[in-house]
C-alpha cells in the first residue's frame, strides 16, 4: 500500500512495530457506557439544583437573620452554663476531661442502679453487683 501511494519502504531486521492503540469493541462499548452515565450524572445534578433553587424559593420565611441571632443567643447562653461539655473542654484539656465527666456520670447512675430494693412478692432485700 505504501509502494502504490509512492512511498518507499525500508525496515530493519527483527525489530517490532507496534500499531497505535484501536480500541477494541468492548472498549468501545465501555466507553459509550461511561459516557451515558456521565450524562445522566449530570442530568441528576442540574436537577437537583433546580429541585433545590425552587425549594429556597418557595420555603424562603425571610426569618434567616431572626435565627441566626437566636443561635447566637443560645450558643452564649451555654457558654455561660456550668459544667456543659464546651466548658469543660475549655477549662480542663479537653476530649480527656469530658471522658472522665461521662465516667462520673455513668458510675453515679450505676451507684443509685446499685442501691437496695425490696421486691415486692417476697420482700427481700437484693444487692446487684
Amino acid at each position: 500500500m505504501a509502494r502504490r501511494m509512492q512511498y518507499s519502504v525500508v525496515g530493519l531486521p527483527h525489530y517490532t512495530i507496534w500499531h497505535l492503540y484501536e480500541p477494541s469493541a468492548d472498549d468501545l462499548r465501555h466507553m459509550e457506557d461511561m459516557e451515558k452515565e456521565r450524562l445522566q450524572r449530570e442530568a441528576d445534578d442540574k436537577e437537583k439544583q433546580e429541585r433545590e433553587k425552587k425549594i429556597s424559593a418557595e420555603f424562603d420565611t425571610g426569618m434567616k437573620d431572626e435565627w441566626e441571632a437566636d443561635k447566637r443567643v443560645v450558643e452564649e447562653s451555654l457558654k455561660k452554663e456550668p459544667g456543659t461539655e464546651s466548658e469543660v473542654r475549655a477549662s480542663e484539656g479537653g476530649e480527656k476531661a469530658i471522658d472522665r465527666a461521662r465516667k462520673e456520670k455513668l458510675a453515679a447512675a450505676k451507684e443509685r442502679e446499685d442501691m437496695a430494693y425490696e421486691e415486692p412478692d417476697h420482700g427481700v432485700v437484693i444487692h446487684a453487683e
